[in-house]
């Protein structure tokens, strides 16, 4: 049921709430992770979405997790590459917590207007948790090569517009 294509990278089913397959999604962070995807250029594996307050219970989450507003995202990486995922949320003004060995990333869009890194990283540990520059993260896929990324003034949304306007078969 809610196999439904929302971006180029994602559909509905990937965001829903594993007990209740109710879903709710800010559109905010779709943007950005759609645009995390471009920039990263591999795919992005969302191991939790959306949380109904049971789940949430359920598996220990925080009691205001943003999990349960929409705003929040867990997804795969290996601790490897989680310098370069760290990097692009913060140039996308995502707010990202490593869980380096754990190989996920928890990443919402709380993060103030210059991004944030949240999370004790010990460098120590794994150089994988340095800032990388930018050309060093990686230059994405071939669309990273041909979008855009425009933020709104108080950069709370985003819209990435590429070359290929044809948005048929999106919500």
């Amino acid at each position: 049921m809610n196999d439904i294509r929302l971006s180029p990278h994602f559909s509905l089913k990937e965001f829903e709430c594993p007990c209740c397959k109710c879903v709710r999604l800010d559109e905010k962070l779709l943007a950005k992770l759609e645009a995390l995807r471009v920039l990263w250029g591999k795919s992005i594996v969302i191991t939790s979405g959306y949380r109904c307050e049971r789940h949430n219970r359920k598996i220990g989450g925080a009691r205001n997790s943003l999990h349960m507003k929409g705003k929040a995202v867990d997804i795969k990486v290996p601790e490897r590459e989680q310098g370069k995922i760290l990097t692009l949320c913060k140039l996308l003004g995502l707010r990202v917590i490593p869980y380096g060995r754990r190989n996920f990333a928890h990443i919402d869009i709380g993060g103030d207007k210059n991004g944030c890194l949240s999370g004790y990283i010990k460098s120590g540990i794994s150089n994988s948790f340095k800032l990388l520059s930018f050309s060093q993260a990686g230059a994405g896929d071939e669309r990273a090569k041909r979008s855009h990324l425009f933020f709104d003034s108080d950069n709370k949304g985003g819209v990435l517009e590429s070359e290929s306007k044809n948005r048929s078969g999106y919500l």
